[in-house]
């Protein structure tokens, strides 16, 4: 019963919730196409206009002046955000995300968009990729 109970549930995530995800990992995908040839590491707000680029690209919402105006700039996450549009540019996915969504990555966006909840609202669900 309990084996059947497993087949049935993996059988219903691979049908139901993979093609989800999927779907949501290409909306990301185009996402990041659109924004990563933006990025400007002479700026120390490129984070922040990557933010809001990519915050209208998911949302449709427009938050652009109003994050660039609360963004508090940072050059370690200028620097990382370099660093991820370069393994984007250069198609390695996998080590960009790796770094976009790592815990100190977090922590960097955290520090510099600590004044700017009405946008933050809005990443939650970005953050829990």
């Amino acid at each position: 019963m309990l084996e059947n109970f497993v087949h049935e549930a993996f059988t219903a995530i691979d049908n139901v919730a993979k093609p989800v995800f999927n779907d949501i990992a290409k909306e990301i995908d185009q996402v990041i196409e659109k924004v990563a040839h933006h990025f400007d590491t002479a700026d120390d707000t490129a984070p922040a206009h990557f933010a809001a680029g990519y915050l209208f690209e998911l949302t449709g919402e427009d938050y652009h002046d109003y994050i660039v105006a609360c963004y508090t700039p940072n050059s370690e996450l200028t620097d990382q955000m370099q660093t991820i549009m370069d393994f984007y540019a250069a198609n390695d996915r996998a080590s960009g995300d790796d770094l976009f969504y790592s815990s100190d990555m977090l922590s960097l966006w955290d520090d510099a968009m600590a004044n700017c909840p009405q946008s933050n609202a809005a990443f939650g669900p970005v953050r829990q990729h």
